[in-house]
């Protein structure tokens, strides 16, 4: 600024004229309310005030600029004002450290505390005003631009009402020390004296000079202002510029420099907080707001280029290159991924190919580790290989002769030497295979000899935009219909078409807002909208974010999983009528509307699996306290500040414990952690603990302890020492037993133990863990056994596995009888140790309203059952599943190894007993003659049935509906049967509303099978291994069509299905003609034709 001196200027200096500017104001307020302070009558009287208006005005306006000028000079001096402590800075952190520490500029530098805000309450700036509020509820939802969370309240000596005592929300958080006090005035209930202590220093998401309710609140001239420092008290928060401006601890490096450079536009903080006013939130831990769930939605907007990528993908499948690569480019949040997730989940493109793979990229990954990837995600199983020659022979061996299509998401590499070295591996497929990948940056689509075709992803029409948004925001309800409504709308799509995610997260926002209104006011400062979608978050939501960055960026996590976690750091809050779990999954359910969390592309079928989009893993990354944080490097030490820690690997390696954490006062989660999820949830080790016994030793004020997929062998006896534990997990470990010291836990509610192949007993003193509710001992092989006493945990929920041992030493079935919370699977195994239906009826499971998934089983697959007392076993088993009949709530029922001749009666008659049963499985049931009557189940959609040699049919004459109807399996869509040697029919009477929505037919090992089901719905035919090929000449619907070992059939006729893509005739080797072949060739997608030696093709010679 011209004139104004260079040298050095102290805070003092700069809160002086702040408190001279405050004078002036003041004086200003006094001149323009009474005007005849300028002396005199008349015109002079008018032209003294305009006069002395316009002094204190430029006195103002010159006072402000130097101001200024001092705050933003870099000769700016940090010694404190006179009268206030010196600031702390904060502790730096290290690598992965999570603290959201603004530059010195922007937040006064550091985050200790700002001049004026020591911890001694007479340094702390104090200032009053009093509120009117409408009725007596709104003391507590005081709205002054802030969030504030009460912590007291206490009678004051001569005052008709009680004073409440608030805290600035983000105390813990980001250590802001400022506080408030509301108390009724004694003659005015409805008017509040509120007595404000120590300015913000957090990063509120509006500050107190911008939010429209806390103008009524700035003190007048008849209001004091107190402060303990001398140059006064300031009386508007901080508004955060460009959050891009944030830091790590290390380095200078900025989290969203590279988000950010890629949005075409930024987002104005101040019309985004215009738009609406919050009001209050939803309170904390109610059950009873339903929202939208995001993961079945449509892909708005993109049919287009859909269909466009999907016929040049099929087009591509017949042509003569063995690989094509199609490129996806636009900007983050544009719904790359989304487009990606819809073509990957194509049934289209599913029976076009041979093998689909899904693979997500990172920013660390080189060619070895994507290798690797492939061969994990083509073979489902972990592959420990490191060596690149041996990981690309078995790419090679994976896809050679195999049309794939590979999915390729977030490729942002532009290495033209890994591109090359990866297209030399992917050419040894069949030819028509295609690569489909997208990216941020359409220098990937150019890298050369890398894209063949490249779509870019423009943003979305404002019609397809105000469609999703009504998704989000306003479920069920017209946007235009309401004109609010609308004019908030329109100016979020003008300001967040760029960016789908934007708009989902701010629809979100609103959806779990109970009022908002169009505000007119405008205030200075930029910000993208998915920082205020956090700022706005209930404290007990973000304090379950803040758990979520101690997992890698692109992690993918399991809903249960991360609610146990989150119970287990006691974010969830108790809700009375309501489990914990419940809760936790209603937490997690508004963070999935919120769009913090999505589905995972590749696990959309079971809808149980997540991922945190990498924008909003940034933010979350970023906001989180430093006392959170993830070590991705073993060198780098972990800063004495940290209270959760998580290690994070994925090659194998030796880790000394109390060398890197010695430095550690407040540890209370240690988690080992895997970057990337794995086929089955199974790897091997790829980390090795030292020490320990002395970690335990000196940490005991642990609460969550995760140690899978490590190399330990024994949890040391000092484990007794952790008496705050509450999760311990131990899987994919080599642990061979647990030590009986667990057993003295009395706070763990979380016990895992899953895939560990060693592990085949648990402590006797089990029992003791009072508070267990969640016990997983679930393995590939093998059992583990149960002690006596498990029937005694009764807060037990979860119990995947329940082995019944013929050891008298271990728990009989009818422990299960107390277990009443069980919920979710249970796999009941060694029924055979079961003599009599009185016992099995002592598990009591007709009462477990809980369960909705149940394993009956008997005998392991393999077993010879020896014939000594075969009748009397028979009558055995049948009245033992009688004992076991399940609650109606029961979704999925497995039968296997039962050796009893018939069903029980809760399987028979004409009256359904499981009206919610969805999936039937009976397997290995060879001894039944009769299949049971659930012809009517009325929500059955899935039935397999395998290893029942006896049975002729599925249903007799006899199976009727009560109601006189006998329309059978009305909602079943899937039929599979394998190695049902007398199986002649399914039906004796087959009527034309039988299976009405069958869909997919898979037919394996049934020779003397004659007439399939006749449903025009029929789609998806397999038939594989039998004798004469039944007739299939009526299935004109039929999209899919394999036949695979009919050795016996010399000729067949096809149906006359226009809309058959995919033929596949094989092993047939007296196959000599097929009727309506060569219609079919000039419409089929698809056609495989092998070991059929004596079929002539039309057109072709013998």
């Amino acid at each position: 600024m011209e004139g104004m001196p260079e040298e050095k200027c102290s805070l003092a200096a700069v809160a002086a004229e702040l408190a001279q500017i405050h004078d002036m104001a003041k004086q200003l307020v006094e001149q323009v309310a009474d005007p005849q302070q300028g002396g005199g009558d008349g015109d002079a009287a008018a032209g003294g005030g305009y006069q002395r208006v316009r002094e204190l005005t430029s006195t103002i306006c010159a006072n402000v600029d130097k101001a200024l000028h001092m705050l933003t000079s870099n000769s700016l001096d940090g010694s404190p004002a006179a009268g206030q402590p010196e600031s702390t800075p904060s502790s730096g952190g290290h690598g992965s450290s999570r603290g959201a520490v603004l530059d010195s500029d922007q937040a006064g530098g550091g985050t200790g505390n700002a001049p004026g805000q020591g911890k001694d309450r007479k340094t702390l700036s104090k200032w009053s005003t009093q509120v009117r509020v409408s009725n007596a509820q709104d003391a507590t939802y005081l709205d002054d631009g802030f969030i504030w969370r009460k912590y007291g309240q206490k009678d004051i000596l001569g005052a008709k009402h009680p004073r409440g005592y608030y805290r600035c929300t983000h105390r813990h958080m980001q250590g802001c020390l400022a506080t408030k006090q509301i108390q009724r005035t004694d003659g005015d209930p409805l008017l509040l004296d509120v007595v404000y202590i120590g300015s913000h220093t957090c990063t509120q998401p509006w500050g107190a000079a911008a939010h429209p309710n806390i103008q009524s609140m700035l003190p007048t001239t008849e209001q004091t202002t107190t402060s303990g420092s001398e140059s006064g008290s300031v009386l508007t928060s901080e508004i955060p510029g460009s959050m891009a401006s944030r830091k790590r601890d290390t380095g200078g490096e900025t989290r969203l420099s590279k988000t950010m450079i890629e949005e075409p536009h930024s987002t104005p903080y101040k019309d985004v907080m215009a738009w609406f006013s919050m009001g209050k939130l939803r309170q904390k831990g109610r059950l009873s707001h339903t929202c939208m769930q995001q993961a079945g939605q449509e892909l708005l907007g993109r049919d287009d280029i859909r269909q466009q990528v999907m016929e040049k993908i099929l087009l591509d499948r017949n042509g003569v290159n063995n690989c094509t690569v199609i490129c996806i480019y636009g900007w983050s949040g544009l719904g790359k991924t989304s487009l990606l997730h819809a073509l990957y989940n194509d049934q289209q493109l599913l029976d076009a190919f041979d093998k689909r793979i899904w693979i997500q990229i990172s920013d660390k990954i080189d060619i070895s580790m994507l290798f690797r990837k492939i061969v994990e995600f083509a073979m489902n199983e972990h592959c420990s290989i490191t060596n690149i020659d041996f990981l690309r022979e078995l790419v090679v061996e994976e896809i050679t002769d195999k049309k794939f299509l590979l999915f390729l998401d977030d490729a942002d590499i532009v290495n033209q030497q890994f591109w090359t070295t990866l297209l030399e591996v992917l050419n040894t497929g069949a030819k028509g295979s295609v690569v489909v990948m997208a990216t941020r940056s359409s220098t990937v689509a150019a890298v050369r000899n890398v894209a063949t075709h490249s779509y870019s992803l423009n943003p979305l029409s404002e019609e397809n935009n105000l469609m999703l948004l009504q998704q989000y925001a306003v479920v069920g309800t017209d946007i235009q219909s309401n004109p609010d409504l609308a004019l908030i709308a329109n100016r979020f799509i003008s300001r967040f078409r760029y960016n789908l995610l934007h708009l989902k997260a701010i629809g979100g926002l609103l959806c779990h807002t109970d009022t908002f209104s169009v505000e007119k006011d405008k205030f200075e400062g930029s910000v993208m909208p998915l920082w205020i979608c956090h700022d706005v978050l209930p404290v007990h939501l973000k304090r379950c974010l803040a758990l979520c960055s101690l997992f890698p960026e692109g992690y993918i996590f399991g809903k249960h999983h991360m609610v146990l976690l989150w119970i287990s750091h006691g974010c969830v809050r108790p809700v009375e009528g309501y489990e914990l779990e419940d809760v936790g999954v209603e937490y997690f359910n508004e963070l999935l509307c919120r769009s913090f969390f999505q589905c995972s592309p590749v696990h959309s079928d079971k809808n149980e699996m997540f991922v945190m989009h990498e924008l909003m893993y940034k933010v979350v990354e970023s906001v989180s306290p430093d006392k959170y944080f993830k070590s991705e490097d073993p060198v780098i030490s972990i800063p004495e500040n940290v209270f959760h820690c998580s290690l994070i690997t994925s090659q194998f390696q030796t880790v000394e414990l109390m060398h890197r954490m010695k430095q550690l006062k407040h540890l209370q989660t240690f988690m080992v952690v895997q970057p990337e999820w794995k086929p089955n949830n199974i790897s091997l080790p790829t980390l090795n603990l030292v020490g320990l016994d002395d970690f335990f030793l000196k940490f005991t004020s642990l609460e969550t302890l995760d140690l899978s997929h490590t190399e330990t062998e024994e949890l040391p006896a000092s484990i007794a020492g952790l008496r705050n534990l509450r999760y311990l997990s131990v899987n994919s470990t080599n642990v061979r037993a647990l030590p009986c010291e667990l057993c003295s836990l009395s706070n763990l509610q979380t016990l895992e133990a899953k895939h560990c192949r060693f592990l085949t007993e648990l402590p006797r003193d089990i029992k003791m863990l009072v508070k267990l509710r969640h016990l997983d001992l679930t393995k590939e092989l093998g059992y583990v056994d149960l002690p006596h006493g498990i029937g005694e945990l009764i807060e037990l929920q979860t119990l995947p596995v329940f082995h019944v041992s013929g050891d008298s030493s271990c728990c009989s079935i009818s422990e299960l009888g107390s277990l009443h919370n069980l919920r979710g699977c249970l796999w009941l195994s060694g029924l055979e140790s079961v003599k009599t239906g009185s016992k099995a009826k002592e598990a009591n499971l007709k009462d477990k309203h809980c369960l909705n998934d149940l394993t009956l089983q008997w005998h392991d697959d393999g077993i010879d059952i020896e014939d000594e007392g075969e009748d009397s076993k028979d009558v055995a088993d049948e009245q033992v599943l009688e004992g076991l009949k399940p609650h109606v709530n029961l979704q999925v029922l497995t039968i296997r190894g039962y050796e009893g001749r018939r069903f029980p009666a809760w399987m028979q008659g004409s009256s359904p007993s499981l009206p919610n049963l969805v999936t039937l499985t009976l397997d290995n049931c060879c001894n039944c003659t009769e299949f049971p009557t659930i012809v009517q189940l009325p929500s059955l959609k899935s039935l397999s049935v395998r290893k029942m040699y006896d049975v002729q049919q599925l249903s007799s004459h006899t199976d009727t509906h009560g109601n006189g109807s006998t329309a059978k399996f009305p909602s079943l869509e899937l039929l599979n049967l394998w190695e049902m040697y007398g199986l002649e029919e399914l039906f004796s009477k087959e009527s034309e509303g039988d299976c009405p929505r069958l869909r997919k037919v898979c037919i394996s090992r049934c020779p003397d099978l004659r007439r399939l089901p006749s449903a025009r719905s029929l789609t998806e035919l397999v038939l594989h291994c039998g004798k004469q090929l039944p007739d299939i000449s009526e299935l004109a619907s039929l999209v899919s069509l394999k036949i695979e070992g009919f050795h016996g059939t010399k000729s067949f006729g096809l149906p006359a299905a226009a809309a058959l893509r995919k033929l596949e005739i094989r092993s047939c080797k007296e196959l000599a003609s097929v009727d309506g072949l060569s219609a079919v060739l000039t419409t089929v997608q698809r056609l495989k034709i092998a070991g059929c030696p004596k079929l002539v093709l039309p057109g072709r010679n013998q």
